[in-house]
């Protein structure tokens, strides 16, 4: 039987034992290590244990799990396996320092793999069983990005750009879990003004990510407000705007912080004091300044933080990274609650299975279908197998 498709897993890690029932290895990516190994075609004798002794490792136990459960529905696929998490339970990101790329993350480990399965003249499929909170969920972070040039924007057909992706766009695949889905208020948002507090809770330490007037490019007038940060009662963290650099790959204001430890927070937002009227800025611009940070949106999503929640200013919608990305298929369940989320003109989830989850072990269900559908028309863009997928599991 001839291999026509590649199964991508991005995940915590992968047990030497579950490794070890993979017929068709033909790459493995270590983000930790930096370590690649790729088969030629298949990681086989000297290389398959160096693999099992130096590379196998999953200390949360997860990528482990998805493996099995996509080996029992594709155990003749390829496979190419990328370790994207450290020992802590943290996802690797692309690493950066001074605007350049330093190390690899999760997006330059998928990169890797498809190129790999794209050399070998093999479609993909890649399952990303994890997700956070880490960009503003429009479709507009890094690692959407850098996607674009390989996935395509993923529109729908009939949609305005449905022809942006080229010949070479085809064939490859990703799909993505929604989160839990469980109506726990990890995303707030609102317009800032004078004294606008947002109340939580978190049992331990957990991390925050703000985004400023996400779906636009920021401007200077937008940058002038103050952050400040209390923990049971207690000042522990301030933050100027205009401080914050702009993302140089979108051109909008993010803030990434951590709080630590456990208690009651509160985030109080307010606009900087206005500036005084002069020669060189005039009252009017002045004016125009203050109005445009009145009316400038702020959204806080919890990172990382299992127990850390917002108490007010909820924002419904709440799909993780990376299943928010226009290039990606999102698998959600039919009972849970994801708010209306609109990315580049798609509704996400796209794709709600029946029943329970945890849907992170769920969308092997999804990916498997995707390969069999690219292994019948490896001709197929993401745009096509999204619909073909929704024909055959109609919402």
């Amino acid at each position: 039987m001839s291999i026509q498709n590649a199964v991508i897993v991005i995940d915590s890690g992968f047990s030497q034992d579950v490794v070890a029932q993979v017929k068709n290895l033909i790459g493995f990516y270590d983000l930790n290590s930096g370590i690649a190994v790729t088969g030629a075609p298949l990681i086989k004798g000297d290389q398959a244990q160096f693999v099992l002794q130096n590379l196998c490792r999953d200390p949360l136990d997860h990528g482990s799990i998805v493996l099995r459960g996509l080996l029992a529905r594709k155990p003749n696929c390829a496979f190419v396996l990328v370790r994207a998490f450290d020992d802590g339970g943290a996802l690797q990101r692309t690493g950066w320092s001074n605007g350049q790329v330093v190390s690899d993350g999760w997006v330059e480990g998928y990169l890797w793999a498809r190129q790999l399965c794209a050399s070998r003249g093999l479609t993909s499929v890649a399952n990303l069983s994890f997700g956070g909170y880490s960009h503003a969920q429009d479709g507009s972070g890094w690692e959407s990005f850098k996607l674009a040039s390989v996935v395509g924007s993923g529109k729908l057909a009939g949609s305005a750009d449905e022809n942006t992706a080229g010949q070479n766009l085809a064939g490859h695949v990703l799909v993505a879990a929604t989160g839990p889905g469980d109506g726990r208020g990890n995303h707030c948002s609102f317009t800032a003004s004078e004294n606008t507090v947002v109340h939580g809770y978190q049992g331990s330490t957990s991390v925050y990510n703000l985004w400023v007037d996400r779906n636009v490019s920021s401007n200077a007038e937008h940058c002038h407000w103050h952050l400040l940060v209390k923990l049971n009662g207690r000042e522990v963290a301030q933050h100027q705007g205009r401080l914050i650099p702009r993302n140089i790959w979108n051109d909008r204001q993010q803030l990434t912080f951590v709080l630590e430890g456990e208690g009651n927070f509160e985030f109080s937002i307010t606009p900087a004091s206005a500036p005084v009227a002069s020669a060189q800025e005039p009252a009017d611009l002045v004016t125009a300044a203050c109005d445009a940070i009145a009316t400038t949106r702020f959204d806080i999503f919890v990172a990382q933080g299992e127990d850390a929640c917002f108490f007010d200013h909820v924002d419904a919608e709440a799909i993780s990274e990376p299943a928010c990305l226009s290039q990606v298929i999102a698998v959600g369940l039919r009972t849970g609650s994801y708010g209306n989320c609109m990315v580049n003109g798609i509704a996400k989830p796209e794709v709600k299975l029946a029943g329970g989850g945890p849907i992170s072990f769920r969308i092997a269900e999804v990916t498997a279908l995707v390969a069999s559908l690219l292994e019948a028309d490896p001709t197929m863009d993401i745009a096509q197998v999204r619909q073909k997928v929704l024909d055959l599991q109609p919402q």
